[in-house]
């Protein structure tokens, strides 16, 4: 290589990069269900970007604090994807609500009882996506602490 980096030590770092976390994070694999953490998603297109990603029958945790943003992009996506339900939660979930009009979707209180609801409703083989298209700023301190409070639901489940 040009810089002096072996390929096979490239590849070794490569394999081994774990991405950034809230990022499309798996958090874990539970009773079957992959769950992946999208904290750092505040907008309506990083959701749509991360719905398309997967395949099989998922469910998607979104909302949050409305920003004043578009979801009709989303929406599209959604209706392209393999979400087969959409968990809102938030300040703007009743605005998301609207936008996803003819997609199945149900309300949560909070995070806690969005995960539960997502985990009861999806079967094995599928994926639970916290993607929230929304800022945090209605229930957390910033997508960090949104990130850190899913992943320490996650790794609690029993």
């Amino acid at each position: 290589m040009s810089l002096g980096v072996s390929k096979k030590t490239v590849k070794k770092v490569a394999v081994k990069y774990e991405g950034l976390p809230y990022h499309l994070s798996l958090i874990r694999n539970f009773k079957g269900r992959k769950i992946y953490n999208d904290s750092s998603s505040t907008n309506p297109d990083t959701t749509a970007a991360a719905i398309l990603a997967f395949p099989n029958n998922n469910i998607l945790i979104m909302g949050g604090k409305d920003k004043g943003l578009n979801y009709k992009p989303m929406a599209l996506a959604l209706r392209k994807s393999s979400i087969k339900l959409v968990v809102l939660m938030g300040e703007n979930s009743k605005k998301i609500a609207k936008a996803i009009k003819g997609n199945k979707y149900v309300f949560a209180r909070d995070l806690k009882s969005a995960v539960n609801i997502a985990l009861k409703r999806s079967i094995k083989g599928s994926s639970i996506i916290f993607s929230p298209g929304s800022a945090s700023f209605d229930m957390f301190r910033d997508y960090y602490d949104r990130g850190d409070k899913f992943d320490k639901i996650v790794l609690q489940l029993k």
